[in-house]
């Protein structure tokens, strides 16, 4: 009764892992979408940690599998938008139409006045990123 239980603990404190890797990894690609919409920085590299973590806490490989075909196909999506101007960007419901071309239609540079900013978080999450995946990954060297 014991080991069963034991089995059952761990299945379960892995599909809570697994759903909280998911979860992250979707909120990562809707922050990048708008971060896309925005003409910021994009976050999309975060995804680096949520693959580490899933090797670290040694979940299944399809989770892996399932994490890196939906980045490939997010790159794909942004690719294809960027080129073809298929409505993607224009889908969104917020900012508004002026607020997302002041970005690049204005009289006094540089017209994105949160550059300087969106820059420094880029810097500190670029930063971060880094310093996570190595935490996480050098047991494996």
């Amino acid at each position: 009764l014991q080991v069963g239980q034991l089995l059952y603990e761990k299945k379960l404190r892995h599909h809570v892992a697994e759903s909280l890797l998911y979860g992250f990894f979707l909120s990562i690609i809707m922050n990048d979408y708008l971060a896309l919409v925005l003409y910021i920085p994009q976050m999309w590299s975060s995804a680096v940690i949520v693959l580490d973590a899933a090797l670290v806490i040694r979940l299944q490989p399809r989770v892996t599998r399932c994490i890196i075909i939906a980045l490939l196909l997010w790159f794909a999506t942004t690719a294809i938008e960027s080129s073809f101007r298929i409505g993607l960007y224009d889908f969104s419901f917020l900012p508004s139409q002026e607020e997302r071309h002041e970005a690049v239609n204005c009289t006094d540079l540089p017209c994105n006045k949160r550059f300087f900013s969106s820059a420094a978080i880029s810097m500190v999450a670029q930063s971060t990123i880094f310093l996570l995946d190595f935490y996480f990954t050098r047991g494996f060297a």
